[in-house]
């Protein structure tokens, strides 16, 4: 069965409603284009986004790392939830509260800021990738495994890693992704059995 549009006087009594047909057809055309431009839009937006948080443009000032947690989870919750200009705006943000955090704290309340910044910087990678920035994601999966490989947490560093080793086999460093990810998984004692969960 097949089910029929039908759009209030498109057609008349007047025989114009070829005419009205048309004018209908290249308004659609034109919120088509609109739309696409407000995409390109969204996507330059969060690329400038994305830079600035290279840059460090987010706030220093630390947060409660159980807020922290709150708002990165909820970042990742939009991520999934494809809302990719939203998390951009928020990232510099949330990467500058993790590096204050880290930068004024000690011991173990350092790796955990550590372990919420490198998070922080994965989920920027993989913003880049899905922006089609690779340049970018390459970046920022380097910074996620500098900030993880300060938690020392094997978590922390896998996932990471596995964020720098998609930025560069997609920027064509095949062999040197395949010997980073090995290495990684070697040294966390893959081979012999011993790695952590």
């Amino acid at each position: 069965m097949t089910n029929v549009v039908r759009v209030a006087g498109i057609y008349d009594e007047d025989g114009d409603g070829d005419v009205r047909r048309r004018e209908l057809l290249v308004g659609m055309g034109g919120l088509s284009g609109l739309a696409l431009a407000g995409t390109a839009l969204g996507t330059d937006r969060a690329t400038a986004q994305l830079e600035a948080g290279l840059a460090g443009a987010g706030s220093p000032s630390p947060i409660a790392l159980p807020e922290l947690r709150r708002q990165l989870g909820g970042t990742w919750k939009a991520f999934t939830a494809t809302r990719y200009t939203g998390i951009a705006e928020r990232l510099p943000g949330l990467i500058g509260s993790a590096a204050g955090g880290r930068d004024a704290s000690t011991g173990a309340e350092r790796e955990a800021y550590s372990a919420a910044l490198a998070d922080a910087y994965v989920l920027a990678c993989e913003l880049s990738v899905k922006q089609g920035r690779d340049g970018l994601a390459w970046v920022y999966g380097d910074r996620a495994l500098q900030a993880a490989r300060d938690t020392g947490r094997a978590p922390s560093i896998t996932t990471a890693t596995q964020s720098v080793g998609m930025a560069m086999r997609r920027m064509g460093h095949y062999t040197a992704a395949t010997d980073l990810l090995v290495r990684t998984a070697l040294g966390l004692g893959a081979d012999k059995g011993t790695a952590p969960p």
